[in-house]
């Protein structure tokens, strides 16, 4: 299970799991954005004007994204 919360910007989102996410999932999703800093726990990318911010434990940021990218990217990682 999984909850998108709003951000104090009208296109930043934060999607909160349940569980432990895989960083790896996450940056294989995005394999065309630049990676700014990773290591096992989080992992930082950038694309444009597009910035995402994963943490293990279970929470992806997202910054400059609308709703639909955020749902899919969502039901990507629970599967």
């Amino acid at each position: 299970m999984y909850k998108i919360y709003e951000l104090c910007g009208k296109s930043d989102y934060s999607i909160r799991f349940d569980k432990k996410i895989d960083i790896k999932k996450l940056k294989e999703y995005f394999k065309d954005f630049e990676i700014i800093d990773e290591n096992e726990e989080t992992i930082t990318l950038r694309k444009e004007n597009k910035n995402i911010i994963g943490f293990s434990y279970g929470e992806i940021i997202l910054v400059n994204f609308n709703i639909e990218e955020v749902e899919k990217l969502a039901k990507y990682m629970e599967s």
